[in-house]
């Protein structure tokens, strides 16, 4: 497999880990994909489309999710060590 398949797998097993942890905030909190993003100023659609891995998320959509769920905070709760954030 070569470097940049490489890259592109890993950046889509790290996608897909982040859009789990936002779909388990969003269940923890009883929120829809919809009312978070209309709350947050998102676009649905596009939300949507990143959590089942159709479009490739930005740094920005993952900072924006970290803070609005507070994904670090929750990850430190469950014990996951820093190494693993």
């Amino acid at each position: 497999m070569s470097e940049s398949a490489l890259d592109q797998l890993g950046t889509a097993i790290r996608q897909h880990a982040h859009a789990l942890q936002v779909r388990a905030a969003l269940a923890a909190d009883g929120v829809t994909i919809a009312s978070y993003a209309k709350e947050n100023g998102l676009d649905e659609t596009r939300l949507g489309r990143i959590l089942r891995g159709d479009v490739i998320m930005r740094v920005e959509d993952m900072v924006n999710a970290e803070r609005n769920l507070k994904l670090r905070e929750r990850r430190a709760g469950a014990g996951e060590s820093p190494a693993q954030r």
